[in-house]
């Protein structure tokens, strides 16, 4: 009997134990709540591709938010799968909705920020106007108080600048609008008033061997210029404003276009002396000079890094952010005291096809 007692002690425990680790095997399960359909199908779906590289220990499932008609609903779709953590809502007014529930069961990461906080939620939002933003704080480091903008008409332009006018101190002195890269002469030389400079250069050339004289008639107003277009253009622009000025006037570019990795990659050595702000991925494609991330683009970059910050939250101890922030694919990222996520995206020196970090 005493045999028989010891033995069945010994299966119970053992079966126990064999409970608790299938228990602990069981992988968490993360809802991604997405625009799977609609007007930002392709938003989600990148984010969704992004998410399941990153979510390499997590159950992800995914529900599109366009299959119902209010946020309300769709979150009952997600309350009933009694998930460990959520990533989304995508969109603003939805991020919204959500900060003013009072219980909040589990953590979610939105891709989203509002001004509302919730202690259940970390707000992570990249921008376009985050670029602004960054830009404003590289002018102003480096002593820039009045530019000149060269902008390319779009509705990504118009968001970028008006972005940085709105965070900036720095002086506007001028601003001329080019439609299209055979209009970029035209526009460069009436912003930097140097159409009337050529012609005087030659005049002076005839009458010396060597031009030992400095250009007054180029505009002495500003420190420096800030061009506000796609890839295409942004090459044209710092070019001829090298040929036209020189390399005394800074020159700064933000991105209002859609060029793929490929195209970022294959233009380094096309570049002048431009410095700009890009994700990370970008920036590490770009100095390896390959196109093994060819297929990368800014939801997939965003959706992977909502998995990485995910997991940690997941599996850290309390959830406390790091302080030296968490390392990702658009760049650092940083916690405020309203549990809002910020990116710090790279600032980088493109020049004689080099891609410099400048720390």
């Amino acid at each position: 009997m005493r045999f028989w007692h010891a033995f069945v002690v010994v299966c119970t425990f053992c079966i126990a134990a064999l409970t608790v680790n299938v228990v602990a095997a069981t992988p968490q399960t993360v809802v991604a709540l997405l625009p799977m359909t609609g007007l930002h199908a392709k938003a989600g779906q990148e984010i969704r591709k992004g998410l399941s590289q990153t979510l390499k220990h997590a159950r992800l499932v995914v529900i599109d938010r366009n299959h119902f008609d209010s946020l309300e609903s769709a979150w009952q779709a997600v309350l009933q799968e009694s998930p460990s953590l959520v990533v989304g809502p995508l969109i603003q007014a939805d991020v919204q909705w959500l900060s003013k529930q009072s219980l909040i069961p589990f953590p979610v990461i939105t891709l989203n920020q509002v001004e509302t906080s919730h202690p259940q939620l970390w707000q992570l939002s990249v921008s376009p106007e985050m670029l602004a933003y960054q830009m404003t704080n590289v002018l102003e480091d480096q002593g820039v108080e009045r530019v000149l903008l060269l902008l390319h008409p779009s509705l990504q332009t118009d968001r970028l600048w008006k972005a940085f006018v709105e965070k900036s101190s720095i002086e506007i002195v001028d601003a001329i609008t080019f439609d299209g890269l055979k209009h970029i002469p035209n526009a460069t030389e009436a912003l930097l008033h140097s159409y009337s400079g050529r012609q005087r250069i030659a005049h002076i050339k005839r009458i010396l061997p060597e031009l030992t004289v400095a250009y007054p008639w180029l505009r002495q107003d500003a420190d420096a210029v800030l061009v506000v277009s796609p890839l295409a253009e942004a090459l044209d622009v710092s070019y001829l404003v090298d040929y036209l000025w020189g390399q005394d006037l800074g020159l700064y570019w933000l991105d209002s276009g859609q060029a793929s990795v490929a195209e970022f990659v294959s233009s380094t050595v096309n570049w002048g002396r431009m410095r700009t702000i890009l994700p990370g991925y970008l920036v590490s494609a770009m100095q390896r000079e390959t196109n093994d991330s060819a297929d990368m683009n800014f939801f997939r970059a965003l959706g992977k890094d909502a998995g990485r910050l995910s997991m940690f939250r997941l599996t850290a101890s309390k959830g406390v952010f790091p302080q030296e922030g968490i390392q990702g694919d658009m760049g650092n990222f940083t916690i405020d005291v309203q549990q809002r996520i910020v990116v710090t995206l790279k600032n980088v020196w493109l020049g004689d096809g080099l891609v410099e970090i400048i720390e």
